[in-house]
């Protein structure tokens, strides 16, 4: 049984959000919508392809800042023994600000154990086929604030 969470609206002028309580797009109203035209239809987090485990969610009383509280369920390292469920916490932020969204991954590892195998491996794009049937992906699999990109393989660029 799949059990339906909250949704949540960000709104800054002319420029609306609704995402579920993880922060994700993935519902058919949901989206990312400018002057009512959708900008985006789809975004989702996922650690190690699972969608991460709930704890919590708001909003600020004016509409613009969204944060979620999320963890992780557990992760299966490379040659290594799992990670279990709960120690790697996600603080998912979210604003819009003159017509741009904002977002802004917080990861903290509780387990004493080195992790970095696992978000090298697990942070990738997964191409998709385009409208016009092509394969789709991009090399930048998350844009910063400040216009710098993740690469496929973890680092900064």
């Amino acid at each position: 049984m799949t059990v339906a969470l909250a949704r949540f609206t960000l709104k800054d002028a002319n420029v609306f959000l609704l995402a579920d309580a993880l922060g994700d797009i993935d519902a058919p109203d949901s989206g990312l919508f400018w002057d009512d035209t959708r900008m985006l239809s789809r975004l989702q987090l996922q650690v190690a392809d699972s969608r991460p485990s709930f704890l919590g969610a708001e909003v600020s009383h004016d509409n613009v800042l969204f944060t979620a509280q999320l963890t992780n369920r557990p992760l299966p390292a490379p040659g290594e023994h799992s990670i279990p469920q709960g120690v790697i916490h996600l603080e998912r932020t979210r604003f819009l600000w003159s017509g741009q969204l904002y977002e802004r991954l917080k990861i903290t590892n509780f387990s004493g154990r080195d992790a970095q195998s696992w978000w090298k491996s697990s942070f990738a794009a997964r191409p998709r086929t385009g409208s016009s049937g092509r394969r789709v992906s991009r090399e930048c699999v998350a844009i910063a604030p400040s216009s710098r990109c993740v690469r496929r393989d973890g680092t900064w660029r």
